[in-house]
């Protein structure tokens, strides 16, 4: 995203490599910066370095058990003793000048790319192998809570190679364990089940459906890289296309084959963002009028999609005129899913600036509030 990166907020960006050496009640650690990868990053790091932030912090999370995962520090909160345990994790560096908390988004530089991107949360399907920092073993990498752009201080270091995990966050434990490559020793426990006394199981729907795509995932994954989103995305417009092959139907004896295909376009596509709206991407579910204007920005970003949709199913229809019908019709409903899954991932319920500001509200001159 270009309204992310240096220059833009306030951070000084680092060219080059740079070394910090980290001292511990354990020893000495030296930290190498890639400030040609990561440059807005490293530099964040370099600076909180030099105004001393990391400063008698703690590694305040520690995981080594069942299998070695990560160790977490830096939060400036942990350096006052009198911070309580259950806070620790929840700081972030606090600026000066501001008083606000200095947030910085997240950074990924691909091979064959000449600069950073920013604010998104996957790379897409077959992008992670391009990755010029990985998660391997003794890597340093921010760290953020579930929105990509909030790291400050906090850091960890990887204790292993981390596996590329599932964007549904389903049982990380699990997910660890099966995208781990060699496979852990694992050891049955014996364990008592207990009637439950208080509140109710959260085995639901929502859970049963997410385990499911959590299954198709690794599976899927084995042969083509896909993330669960996108299987989910993928299986709820192949709903799409019977819903626009149901429409189409009916509306082309009376409104001729190009605009049935239109109409029932159209019908599909409002069928494909409510049902994802609702379903794949629940957590960041617009709502009121947020849903609505959703909906506009993702029915123009997939104007261009409807014109594909209409012009390859008319050139198929009207060059094969032995063809059914319903095969040029679906031939050009599928251009209609790639278009829609492209726009919605990446504006409407993505995780750059634009996409977030439609979520949470829009604020400010010419912006309408939600």
């Amino acid at each position: 995203s270009s309204s992310y990166g240096c220059g833009t907020s306030g951070v000084p960006c680092l060219k080059g490599t740079a070394l910090v050496q980290l001292t511990t009640s354990k020893g000495t650690v030296e930290l190498s910066l890639d400030g040609d990868a990561a440059p807005l990053t490293a530099g964040n790091f370099v600076d909180l370095v030099r105004r001393g932030a990391y400063n008698g912090t703690l590694f305040h999370r520690v995981v080594k058990e069942p299998i070695p995962f990560v160790v977490q520090g830096g939060d400036p909160q942990s350096a006052n003793p009198n911070t309580p345990v259950d806070l620790l994790g929840t700081g972030s560096f606090i600026d000066p000048t501001s008083g606000q908390p200095r947030l910085i988004p997240l950074e990924l530089s691909l091979d064959g790319e000449a600069s950073p991107r920013y604010g998104e949360i996957a790379v897409g399907p077959g992008q992670q192998s391009r990755l010029k920092l990985q998660h391997e073993r003794g890597a340093l990498a921010m760290a953020r809570s579930n929105d990509p752009n909030s790291a400050s201080a906090q850091f960890y270091i990887a204790l292993r190679a981390l596996p590329e995990l599932s964007e549904l966050g389903f049982k990380i434990l699990m997910d660890i364990i099966i995208s781990s490559h060699p496979r852990p020793r694992i050891v049955e426990v014996p364990f008592r089940f207990r009637e439950r006394q208080h509140g109710e199981s959260k085995l639901d729907n929502r859970v049963l459906y997410d385990f499911f795509l959590f299954f198709l995932e690794k599976k899927v994954s084995r042969l083509i890289p896909v993330p669960a989103r996108f299987i989910s995305f993928a299986m709820i417009n192949s709903i799409g296309i019977l819903v626009h092959l149901a429409a189409f139907l009916p509306l082309s004896a009376g409104l001729g084959f190009a605009r049935a295909q239109l109409v029932a376009t159209l019908i599909a596509m409002a069928f494909n963002y409510t049902v994802n709206n609702e379903v794949t991407y629940s957590d960041r579910k617009l709502r009121g009028q947020k849903f609505y204007a959703g909906f506009v920005i993702f029915a123009t970003l997939c104007s261009l999609g409807v014109i594909a949709n209409v012009g390859v199913a008319s050139m198929l229809h009207q060059g094969y005129p032995g063809l059914m019908a319903l095969l040029p019709a679906a031939a050009g409903a599928f251009v209609t899913v790639v278009w829609n899954y492209v726009a919605t991932n990446v504006f409407v319920w993505g995780r750059g600036r634009f996409a977030s500001r439609l979520r949470d509200g829009w604020s400010g001159k010419g912006r309408p509030a939600a």
